[in-house]
């Protein structure tokens, strides 16, 4: 009992150490997720700033609003131009109604080094002036264009909003949590403000530490984006003392313990130890009744254990013979069962040899049960290499979504497809000979690829012939047939692009080069291809949360004008064509929509509309041009941008295509930046 009083308050004092670190944690966690969200606002005002220099005060003021809603936490935004003088500010009057525009900030933290080389600077706890008079973090960007400084975008935490927000749900009668400056200035707390002036700077900044002193013990951890650090402290309680008590205490408990039970068994033991040798007896004869000299008298417990004894001896010995009748037709069910086993076995061991294509199977634990002689010969392997060789390969297939895959051996391609059994305990791969099939597809792929660079050069003096002749004849009709002649250069040279582009995909020397951009002016620019068409309307409704994207510009255009060239194909006849362009923010995405009202797909295209060179064939009557390439560009450069796209149609009513791109640079990209 002392001991588990022991381990008990052992655990206490871990789990309250444990519990320290956790909320130590987690708001540490919350309060650099806040940091983090308005460092993104204050780099996207920034490059805002950067776009759309020479724009108008009131628009500025516009966008820095809808900036500062997306998070409560920030007290306000601002635009500083290089003489330090506020351009743009939200919100535009302090308390007092006077202006926050036009107010010189030279003598404000934030221009104390404004033209900082990385980028963003978070400052250590500042007293607000003129725009509110709370305590304040500021995070500033500063601002440049074309090398030259364009000024400064900056943003104020709300210390109060975020105290209320990081604390919400921790309980302060029994903790109290505190965030410390740099210097070890309380930045805020929700009890009782425990100094660390003693400590050092590297100390508090560069590692997690337990902190103690005569009346608080606590966690303290730095935060990894600024340089400040979280403290959880509670009153200091005399461990050893209690654990001493504790020991004090149990070592009277336990000699009491030990003389009242010596005692109690000395008497006791006398007449159990008697009727407990009777029971002996009668069990070691076997005997259901004991005899006369074996029965108990007292004390009542054994009385009952030697009645209980003597039904379990009887059951006993009708179990046992029951047991052996059971045994002898169970062996001979399992004979026959054994024997039945091997014939199949046999059977299929028979056909899997025989087998021009190799058959390997493996149990849930992918283990290898069986491997036939083609499958070994295909490898041109040992049957021992084979084996390990086969079991690589269906680890790597196990673990992919369509369970195929093609390797290649002594110069051959070998296709390998994995099937699972209905219980998913036995897996089966199939092994066959694929060269020439792969040897054509890629004939294939070269031929279209250098179809497509040696027809540039023929049809850039078509091309130049037919406009040409557009300006030099006067004819009406052969202006129409120049006309003409140049439209169809043009298709050409649209089709030969498309080609080389899939060429490029299909070898993997497709490059991207992901950069932050807004999407607005790229779609624009996508859409003046259709400018002249008077069956199209287009229109956009770009969320303010989702107004940029990391892409790279030239493919996320060409995604753009795939889509609307493919409504713009099958639309209604003698309609026009109406596409609606969506944007919104989910996580750490931008998904885009495009939406047509065209004639729709049926059913059994979706699966395939993203093929190479697949068409929907709608109406027999109506010939849609193409070559069944665009769809299947767009994909695939969506799936650069390590995005998604899916579609969803209505015969008859229109299409919808979905894309998720990436929001903001990946960590490596960022890594690549600084």
């Amino acid at each position: 009992m002392g001991w588990f009083q022991y381990t008990a308050v052992e655990r206490e004092f871990a789990e309250d150490d444990r519990t320290r670190a956790e909320i130590s944690l987690l708001v540490s966690e919350r309060l650099e997720a806040k940091v983090d969200n308005a460092v993104s606002l204050v780099t996207a005002a920034a490059e805002i700033l950067k776009s759309e220099e020479g724009v108008p005060t009131e628009k500025l003021n516009q966008i820095l609003e809808e900036l500062r809603k997306a998070s409560p936490d920030i007290l306000n935004m601002h635009f500083d131009n290089p003489s330090a003088v506020s351009m743009a500010f939200s919100p535009q009057k302090n308390k007092h109604g006077e202006s926050n525009i036009g107010v010189s900030h030279k003598e404000r933290s934030h221009w104390q080094n404004p033209h900082v080389l990385d980028g963003l600077s978070v400052s250590s706890l500042v007293q607000a002036v003129g725009a509110s008079d709370r305590k304040i973090v500021n995070i500033t960007k500063p601002v440049y264009s074309n090398g030259h400084f364009v000024g400064l975008a900056v943003a104020a935490l709300d210390l109060e909003q975020i105290a209320a927000q990081v604390l919400k749900g921790f309980a302060t009668d029994a903790y109290q949590i505190g965030i410390f400056g740099r210097n070890g200035e309380v930045i805020f707390s929700s009890g009782k403000s425990v100094p660390l002036h003693n400590l050092t700077i590297e100390e508090r900044t560069h590692r997690s530490f337990t902190f103690s002193n005569a009346e608080y013990y606590g966690y303290v951890r730095p935060l990894a984006v600024t340089d400040w650090s979280v403290g959880v402290f509670s009153r200091t309680v005399d461990r050893k003392a209690v654990l001493v008590q504790l020991f004090i205490r149990n070592v009277f408990v336990w000699l009491a313990t030990f003389l009242t039970a010596i005692v109690i068994g000395f008497l006791a033991s006398i007449s159990v130890v008697r009727a407990v040798e009777k029971l002996t007896r009668q069990m070691t004869a076997a005997r259901i009744l004991p005899d006369k000299s074996e029965r108990i008298k007292s004390p009542r417990e054994l009385v009952q254990l030697q009645r209980t004894y003597g039904r379990m001896q009887e059951r006993l010995i009708t179990a046992q013979n029951r047991l052996k009748e059971l045994n002898f037709s169970l062996e001979e069910k399992v004979k026959k069962q054994v024997q039945t086993i091997q014939r199949h076995e046999a059977l299929l061991t028979s056909l899997f040899s025989d087998m021009k294509e190799g058959i390997v199977l493996f149990n849930e634990k992918l283990e290898m049960r069986f491997c036939n002689p083609s499958a070994v010969r295909l490898l041109n392997l040992s049957e021992e290499e084979a084996k390990k060789r086969f079991l690589a390969l269906v680890k790597e297939m196990h673990q992919s979504r369509d369970k195929h895959l093609f390797i290649q051996s002594q110069g051959f391609d070998l296709e390998l497809r994995m099937f699972e059994s209905g219980a998913k305990d036995v897996f089966c791969v199939f092994v066959r000979d694929a060269t020439s099939e792969l040897q054509i597809d890629r004939l294939k792929d070269e031929l279209i690829g250098i179809a497509a660079h040696e027809l540039k050069t023929p049809l850039a003096g078509v091309r130049m012939a037919a406009e040409c002749l557009s300006k030099t004849v006067q004819d009406p009709e052969s202006k129409e047939t120049a006309a003409e002649l140049l439209e169809s250069a043009d298709e050409m040279k649209s089709m030969i692009s498309r080609w080389l582009d899939v060429a490029k995909l299909q070898t993997g020397s497709y490059e991207i080069h992901p950069e932050f951009c807004l999407i607005k002016p790229m779609i624009r620019k996508a859409l003046k291809h259709f400018s002249g068409f008077k069956d199209f309307e287009c229109s956009l409704e770009i969320s303010p949360d989702a107004a940029a994207a990391n892409v790279d510009k030239q493919a996320f255009m060409q995604i753009v004008q795939n889509l609307l060239s493919n409504a713009y194909k099958y639309r209604k006849e003698g309609g026009v064509c109406r596409v609606k362009i969506q944007t919104r923010k989910s996580g750490d995405f931008l998904e885009l929509k495009v939406e047509d009202e065209g004639i729709g797909l049926p059913e059994s295209a979706i699966d395939k509309i993203f093929d190479r060179f697949y068409q929907v064939r709608m109406d027999p009557a109506r010939k849609i041009g193409g070559t069944g390439l665009g769809l299947y560009i767009t994909k695939e450069l969506v799936l650069l941008h390590k995005g998604k796209i899916t579609v969803a149609s209505t015969l008859g009513e229109g299409t919808v295509f979905t894309l998720e791109l990436p929001a903001l640079p990946t960590e490596t990209e960022k890594g690549k930046d600084e």
